[in-house]
């Protein structure tokens, strides 16, 4: 994704009226949190609780952001919103890492139901990273709907989440999952994965032969499916 970098003092121009209870940085941080999330409703974005979303999360200014081209919304639901390649340009002149950011999303905002687990993860004590890899880059084989890192010291744990809801042929389905990521605990595509974005997130990387992760189905199924996997209802 190319992004070039953004006159912010430009920008804070158009953006000084959205300011009034509230700041440019609470502004920038909603772009940032609806940036991470890939899709987000006025409730969810407000639920995140940082300083001063109630001040910039009104259904009004939210309105504007999309008219200004810093968000968009989706065509089968307007209260669902999404980022620009604006507001990318925004958060990359402000420092942020947009390799540690979700590729823009392009969908119609049908992976909502992924968001308030996204949230509950936000909110964990030791929540660090929230990452959207695919295994293979190219024609994957396994795509999670996210990789949440958690840190507590110097120990930290990768989780991939899987958020399900009952499907048709849905014992199909989960055993697809389960068998994708069988073949991916013994790929070392993960591991490379690890050891460049380990780098990014300034984490110290194993050797690879202690390296592991977990997998964390949320829903309300139940199977046992032995060491490695976590089925629960929430976060």
């Amino acid at each position: 994704m190319a992004v070039v970098s953004f006159d912010l003092e430009r920008g804070k121009d158009e953006l000084r009226p959205l300011t009034s209870g509230g700041s440019f940085e609470n502004i920038y941080q909603l772009l940032y949190y609806v940036a991470l999330l890939k899709y987000a409703t006025q409730e969810q974005i407000k639920s995140i609780g940082f300083a001063g979303v109630g001040k910039v999360a009104t259904k009004r200014k939210l309105q504007t952001l999309r008219e200004l081209g810093y968000l968009r919304t989706s065509k089968i639901n307007p209260l669902i919103f999404s980022s620009t390649n604006k507001t990318y340009q925004v958060l990359k002149t402000l420092g942020n890492d947009l390799k540690l950011l979700p590729a823009l999303p392009k969908g119609d905002g049908a992976e909502i139901y992924n968001t308030d687990v996204f949230v509950q993860a936000l909110k964990l004590p030791n929540y660090y990273a929230l990452l959207y890899p695919q295994f293979p880059k190219e024609k994957p084989y396994i795509i999670p709907d996210a990789l949440m890192i958690l840190k507590k010291e110097s120990h930290y744990q990768l989780n991939f989440l899987e958020i399900e809801a009952e499907k048709p042929n849905w014992d199909i389905y989960l055993q697809t999952k389960y068998d994708g990521y069988k073949r991916l605990s013994k790929d070392i595509q993960i591991y490379n994965y690890w050891k460049v974005f380990s780098g990014y997130l300034k984490l110290s990387c194993p050797l690879v032969e202690k390296f592991s992760f977990r997998v964390m189905i949320i829903g309300n199924i139940k199977k046992d499916w032995g060491k490695g996997f976590e089925f629960r209802s929430e976060l």
